[in-house]
């Protein structure tokens, strides 16, 4: 190879290697939009978490268990009373509800 064609070559090559530097800036990102993201309570010390919320004002509604898991269900939420499991979405296989470590607060 010539000079000139090992000079051409290297100058092609930083240009590319400019040219995806620049342009990389204004690809869009796909993290997670931060507007997006439920903020978690900056003091964890009193957090319950939302069902457990329901549970307790649906008690004291005087609902019994099966009542409130008939409206929790309605509301995409669940609860296993005998461990005190709760979630919000998909329920856990009856395995996995048995196998469920008792609710316990860290704090």
């Amino acid at each position: 190879m010539t000079v000139d064609l090992k000079k051409s070559l290297a100058f092609i090559f930083m240009s590319v290697i400019i040219l995806v530097t620049l342009v990389a800036g204004y690809i869009p990102s796909y993290a997670q939009d931060a507007s997006t993201v439920t903020p978690v309570p900056g003091n964890l010390d009193n957090y319950v978490d939302p069902v457990t919320v329901k549970v307790h004002e649906l008690q004291a509604q005087g609902m019994s268990n099966d009542e409130i898991l008939q409206t929790l269900d309605k509301m995409g939420m669940g609860w296993y009373p005998p461990t005190g499991a709760t979630w919000i979405g998909q329920q856990p296989t009856a395995t996995e509800l048995k196998s469920l470590p008792t609710l316990e607060y860290p704090f």
